[in-house]
């Protein structure tokens, strides 16, 4: 990929003009707002990562329909930017961001050209479709961005999540967005967003037969034991999947459940997403830079082992400030715990290694 960028750059004769451009420079001013009728929310979400939340999700639902055995759909929570398109007699028409729920910014442009959303929808009956899903990169094309960006001389990214957002709301177009993915989560056919289904099981089907794609076998199920909702969220394979995922979103199935259940000022009550443990490993600290913001603040920063940690490659990471050094007693070859939690800069936990704290790194030494 960073190959096909560089030739663009840098011999712009030898474009095919029935290609798309990896690279543009064509700079907009700013960004057009799109106001929507019905907002798009945020679900409530969980950073306990026991047992506890799913059994009072579960409780509290129960109590509220005063029925038991309610059958629930779970899916994986991606990590990306959330993105609603609006489809009129079958064409793509409009794509925005969530911002601020009641308006979002127009990147409909962009969306176009993103191959795993269709701009005509396959097998619809129906003139007003919404759908409502999430904008993703993939580790692979995460680092080979990233790699370009150091090949050019431009800052790279710190993480998939900030790479799919700043290629989609960039107002210069520099990366063209036909390496982001898109993952649907939410299917209306009404302005008033009336669910075309009973149940969201079924939505998610549908919206296959639309023509948007399961993106690697992205798993979603419907269960209503306890057992089986936890089994999901322990699933073994998750680990393969090339995109950020930091957790599960449970929802009630049924449609008229959820419409029973209704919302609360921010978050719709018949969801909620359980993040996932942050991904830890271990490293060697083999140099410690001294980073100066645009302020004049001073960040340490850890040069690290390479490790792969949640399918990105980290070699870098965040120690914050001296104090951060001294209370975790680190110094240059200490053997060290990473954690890369969500969007969260990877950052060093813990020095594994044994030492005095006269040992610990100065960043002063060095000024």
């Amino acid at each position: 990929l960073h190959l096909c960028i560089l030739l663009d750059i840098f011999y712009p004769f030898l474009k095919d003009k029935k290609y798309p451009e990896v690279y543009k420079g064509v700079a907009k001013k700013e960004m057009k707002k799109i106001r929507r009728q019905t907002p798009m929310l945020s679900i409530e979400t969980k950073v306990d990562t026991s047992i506890t939340p799913l059994v009072e999700f579960m409780e509290k639902t129960n109590n509220k329909l005063k029925i038991e055995n309610i059958e629930y759909c779970a899916e994986l929570k991606y990590d990306g930017l959330a993105v609603e398109l609006i489809y009129i007699n079958k064409k793509l028409v409009s794509a925005s961001t969530r911002g601020d729920g009641y308006v979002g910014e127009d990147v409909t442009d962009k969306c176009l050209d993103i191959f795993s959303i269709p701009t005509r929808l396959k097998n619809c009956e129906h003139d007003y479709v919404v759908v409502r899903g999430e904008v993703i990169i993939t580790h692979f094309n995460f680092e080979e961005i990233n790699n370009t960006q150091k090949l050019i001389g431009r800052k790279t990214y710190s993480n998939p999540r900030n790479a799919a957002a700043g290629i989609l709301r960039s107002l210069n177009d520099t990366i063209k967005p036909h390496i982001l993915d898109f993952i649907p989560y939410s299917l209306f056919v009404s302005r008033e967003l009336i669910s075309p289904n009973e149940t969201q099981f079924e939505n998610l089907d549908m919206l296959m037969d639309y023509g948007f794609s399961l993106l690697y076998s992205v798993p979603y199920i419907k269960a209503t034991t306890l057992e089986d909702l936890r089994k999901f969220y322990d699933y073994d394979n998750l680990q393969y999947i090339p995109i950020d995922i930091d957790g599960i979103v449970y929802k009630v199935n049924n449609i008229s459940y959820q419409n029973e259940l209704g919302f609360t000022k921010d978050t719709p009550r018949w969801a909620y997403a359980h993040k996932f443990p942050p991904k830890e490993v271990t490293s060697y600290i083999r140099d410690i830079i001294i980073q100066v913001g645009r302020t004049g603040k001073i960040t340490p920063v850890a040069k690290i082992d390479p490790v792969l940690i949640g399918g990105v490659v980290v070699s870098s990471a965040t120690l914050y400030n001296q104090n951060e050094i001294y209370s975790k007693n680190i110094a240059i070859g200490d053997e060290v715990i990473v954690r890369r939690a969500g969007e969260v800069v990877p950052e060093i936990t813990k020095s594994i290694t044994e030492h005095t704290g006269d040992k610990c790194y100065n960043i002063y030494s060095c000024l």
